[in-house]
């Protein structure tokens, strides 16, 4: 009688902003995750400071556990795509998700935009593609050269994300990456 969820959360092909994540990236993800790392303080709560990341809806903050829908209990790479599975909580948070995805499954075609996966994680590593520019952050408080070069100029070619930490996998109907998915099962 649990009400379980899988979802593909990510995958390694372009995204719309022209973003791509890789394998070393999932890589390091589930290092920290394994070790327990905790993450920059800005990210914890009383709920949550590091292991699997926690579901959330849209790109909230999980509110010390109270906007937190359910749990996620596994997080893997399954060829291109990282991957997830867990539990909705038996609350009205909870229920109301799990209501929805049940509602999508079964009216697919009526769904314009059906509910999918966003991924938020602190970085850590990127490539810029337009030169090759690696960027490396040291401190929680360190800004890309590059990326701030690109903003001011609006000659943003898209990054390889390389390392970082898994913060929480967001439920959404406005992905960046629209090939992710979310759905009830087992």
């Amino acid at each position: 009688n649990e009400m379980r969820w899988k979802a593909d959360t990510s995958d390694t092909i372009v995204d719309s902003r022209g973003d791509s994540m890789t394998m070393e990236l999932y890589q390091d993800f589930i290092q920290r995750i394994e070790s327990g790392e905790r993450p920059p303080e800005r990210f914890c709560s009383d709920f949550w400071s590091g292991g699997l990341p926690y579901l959330s809806i849209s790109h909230y903050s999980d509110m010390n556990g109270k906007a937190v829908p359910g749990t996620v209990d596994a997080v893997y790479v399954d060829g291109n795509y990282l991957k997830a599975k867990g539990r909705c909580s038996d609350t009205p948070l909870g229920k109301a998700v799990w209501n929805t995805l049940r509602h999508e499954l079964t009216h697919k075609s009526e769904i314009e935009n059906p509910v999918r996966v966003s991924i938020a994680f602190y970085d850590y590593a990127h490539r810029h593609k337009s030169n090759g520019f690696v960027f490396n952050r040291d401190g929680s408080g360190e800004i890309c050269p590059e990326c701030a070069r690109e903003s001011l100029f609006g000659d943003f070619g898209g990054l390889e994300y390389l390392r970082g930490h898994l913060v929480h996998l967001a439920m959404t109907r406005v992905p960046a990456n629209e090939r992710t998915a979310i759905v009830t099962g087992k």
